[in-house]
């Protein structure tokens, strides 16, 4: 059986998006990610590439900041 290369990378993303953002629920981040990178609503994730996951994710963590951030300044 082969190994996936980008498990543990996905899995410390997904580690880091929660430290980060611990209301951010689970399931919702994974399909915003990937609606978001694929530009497809409701995207099925078993037809995804742990590569394309992997990018989706970092993409939606730094796009996630830069919101937050936005709305902190705000609110300070």
């Amino acid at each position: 059986m082969a190994k996936d290369l980008n498990f543990q990378k996905i899995l410390d993303e997904l580690q880091s998006i929660h430290d980060e953002f611990p209301d951010l629920r689970f399931g919702n981040v994974i399909q915003k990610a990937l609606d978001d990178e694929l530009k497809i609503p409701n995207i099925d994730a078993n037809n995804v590439s742990s590569k394309k996951m992997l990018s989706a994710l970092k993409n939606h963590n730094i796009n996630t900041k830069k919101k937050r951030n936005k709305v902190k300044k705000y609110i300070i």
